[in-house]
């Protein structure tokens, strides 16, 4: 993971790592693209490409969380198959502003 650190190395980075760059974007949201690839590279059924349909199914933002707190939750139990499966990964959304106000208050 600290390779894929730096915002500034992100071109390179893309080369190292085999991603498609997307010329398309600014170089700003390009770099975020780059990295949120770098940070869920390894999770199952996760493939960025975009900031739109990439993230439909909630898979790629609970791998992202996931990077950052892998003991919050068992990302290999999440599910996407029914809407019901969608809200759980949905609820992951506060987890992170949960575990920064727990970790302010001690």
């Amino acid at each position: 993971n600290s390779a894929c650190g730096g915002m500034a190395t992100h071109a390179g980075l893309a080369l190292e790592l085999g991603i498609t760059r997307k010329k398309s974007l600014s170089p700003q949201m390009e770099a975020i693209l780059i990295w949120c690839q770098c940070r869920t590279r390894e999770y199952d059924n996760v493939q960025i490409r975009d900031f739109t349909q990439s993230w439909a199914n909630g898979l790629a933002f609970a791998a992202l969380i996931h990077n950052f707190f892998p003991n919050a939750f068992d990302y290999r139990a999440l599910r996407v198959d029914t809407p019901q499966d969608r809200m759980k990964i949905t609820s992951l959304l506060s987890l992170p502003e949960r575990s920064l106000l727990v970790s302010l208050t001690f």
